[in-house]
């Protein structure tokens, strides 16, 4: 097959290509083209599927779609063509002893524009090939990040880092967010952010997880704020509950900041499914404390430092609230829903992704005064038809 764009140097978008995350044919757009050894490859960019997926592929996986296929694709490729094209130039990072596929385009300086870049995970310098990131590693003294460490247990720290002071420092970090998060810019206006770096103990040596930022705190009456604005794990530590002991100490700074909170929109599909988690997690578990006639979602705010509204949505996922004609929500929770939590909280428990307030030496230097509506729903909570 020899494909249209290496003859009109045009985008199409009437094409469907074999993608590993779907283990299907998906309809796809070609971007770009370069000539390899093995013949031809395509830069593409699939339509109902996450950015992430896509990237170059040999020819021979990609394949025309059918006229009766372009007739039913024909609105998902209209809306598709109107957006922005996206190409990624780096593949590749090196972290940690990690080589990492690249999720998205990162706007690093054009010096590390190549196939491959690397990053040194304690003082977080991009250099630009093998030999300059070797060189760096041997000669490199840092372990820690330039700001205070605000939490330290047996396995886990924090540190605290202000993005005015250190700029250099938060914006190659941001860089590092923004190969794996789309539609992040944090790199431009670093300097009213803070920004909390997680280490964990692995094999007896510290090694930087993830971090998560938050804008800074200017006021001192406010009813919600935003607990974060961006959250990163690196892929090479995802599936192992660092995402939601970030999550959990986003929320341990606000409760000792007495805001009432809620991540900042919209969150990555990753990111939304995480604080998902944590929220059913910590409902649930006020639900197993508090076993009482009637319970305001109120007193699930002051529990747990949820916005109501994500309180709301998250129980209308999981399909246990439902609204009456009166003002109130009745919750019904099954027997099955609470043991399958509790299967969950044991599992939850073994990655110990709750933090110890104990171990948090954090005092805010702005004290919100915070004030509750005093509208909110109550929940009335059923077990079957037995009510709490």
């Amino acid at each position: 097959m020899t494909l249209k764009l290496r003859e009109n140097n045009q985008n199409f978008v009437h094409y469907k290509c074999m993608c590993p995350a779907s283990n299907q044919e998906e309809l796809c757009r070609l971007t770009k083209e370069r000539e390899t050894e093995k013949g031809y490859q395509y830069f593409v960019q699939f339509i109902e599927l996450n950015g992430r997926c896509d990237g170059w592929f040999e020819e021979k996986l990609i394949h025309n779609l059918t006229y009766d296929e372009k007739q039913e694709a024909e609105e998902k490729i209209r809306r598709f063509s109107e957006r922005q094209i996206e190409y990624r130039t780096i593949n590749y990072l090196y972290f940690a002893g990690q080589k990492i596929e690249i999720w998205y385009d990162v706007p690093l300086p054009h010096e590390y524009q190549n196939e491959e870049v690397f990053c040194c995970e304690y003082c977080l310098n991009y250099m630009s090939n093998r030999r300059a990131y070797d060189s760096h590693m041997k000669k490199c003294t840092v372990r820690a990040p330039p700001g205070n460490e605000i939490y330290r247990d047996e396995n886990i720290i924090f540190f605290e880092v202000d993005g005015q002071s250190q700029k250099r420092y938060c914006r190659n970090i941001s860089f590092l967010a923004r190969m794996f998060l789309q539609h992040k810019t944090l790199h431009v206006d670093v300097d009213i952010f803070m920004f909390y770096i997680m280490y964990v103990k692995i094999n007896g040596s510290y090694h930087m997880i993830g971090y998560f930022s938050k804008e800074k705190q200017m006021v001192t009456t406010i009813q919600s704020s935003n607990i974060l604005s961006c959250i990163l794990t690196v892929p090479c530590y995802q599936s192992k509950g660092y995402g939601m002991i970030q999550i959990d100490m986003a929320y341990l700074l606000a409760s000792r900041d007495n805001l009432i909170g809620s991540p900042e929109k919209p969150l990555s599909d990753l990111g939304r499914m995480a604080f998902h988690r944590y929220w059913k997690y910590r409902i649930f578990e006020y639900f197993t404390q508090h076993e009482q006639n009637s319970i305001s979602i109120q007193d699930i705010v002051q529990y747990t430092n949820f916005t109501a509204e994500d309180i709301k949505n998250c129980l209308f996922e999981e399909r246990i609230i439902f609204p009456r004609k009166s003002s109130d929500i009745v919750c019904y929770i099954s027997e099955e829903k609470m043991e399958e939590f509790l299967k969950q909280a044991e599992r939850v428990e073994t990655k110990a992704i709750r933090l110890q307030e104990k171990y948090l030496h954090y005092y805010p230097d702005v004290f919100v005064q915070r004030e509750f509506k005093t509208e909110i729903d109550n929940i009335g909570v059923f077990i079957k038809n037995l009510k709490w």
